[in-house]
């Protein structure tokens, strides 16, 4: 879809195509880059995965690191494990924006803190799981306008750079390729895509025949 879409904008004259990703899958962020590397390449324009150069930048995570520095202890940090769904920063980003749409009793949660997938799958897989990760009850408003300052900041430094004439095509992305430790995971989800792919092809060609 986003090869379709970077495709038309690239043949009605667009020379700058940016894209932001709000979906941290592996697999899903390396098809992006993977769209946006063919565009640039077939039609000689500059299509950019702008959220994986991000969290690719070591200068913008850096400020991102201090962020956390100011709003949390270093103990605070480490027992939230890893911070994917609905914790302390998805939560406090929401409290910056629509405080309105935040759970009256989110202080009252308790952790649901894993190091690993394997620990998150575990939490989520249990009964009585109530839809998040890490440690909500910390969140804070201020915490979250922090964050969004850092990200918007650090695109627009990105969309700067590029139309200035700095080369990011060729920059690292985050991520290049799938983790060891999840790659098993979507090999899974692939054969299933594969599978269903080869039904769709068969179907079509029965349709067509008739």
């Amino acid at each position: 879809m986003l090869a379709d879409v970077g495709g038309q904008l690239a043949q009605n004259g667009f020379k700058w195509i940016f894209v932001l990703n709000g979906h941290a899958a592996p697999a899903h962020s390396i098809a992006i880059n993977e769209a946006c590397d063919f565009i640039s390449e077939t039609f000689r324009v500059t299509m950019l995965h702008l959220t994986g150069l991000f969290k690719a930048d070591a200068a913008i995570q850096a400020r991102g690191e201090k962020i956390k520095a100011r709003h949390f202890s270093a103990a605070e940090i480490s027992s939230f494990g890893m911070d994917v769904h609905a914790g302390v920063g998805e939560t406090s980003a929401i409290l910056a924006v629509r405080p309105d749409l935040v759970r009256s009793d989110y202080k009252t949660l308790p952790d649901r803190a894993g190091g690993t997938l394997e620990e998150l799958r575990e939490i989520a897989t249990a009964r009585g799981w109530q839809g998040y990760l890490s440690s909500p009850s910390k969140a804070t408003a201020a915490c979250g306008r922090a964050v969004e300052d850092w990200w918007i900041d650090g695109f627009t430094e990105l969309i700067l750079r590029a139309v200035r004439g700095e080369d990011l095509l060729h920059q690292p992305r985050s991520p290049e390729t799938l983790p060891p430790a999840v790659a098993p995971t979507f090999e899974k989800a692939f054969a299933n895509e594969r599978a269903f792919e080869v039904k769709f092809e068969s179907w079509l060609a029965h349709r067509r025949e008739d």
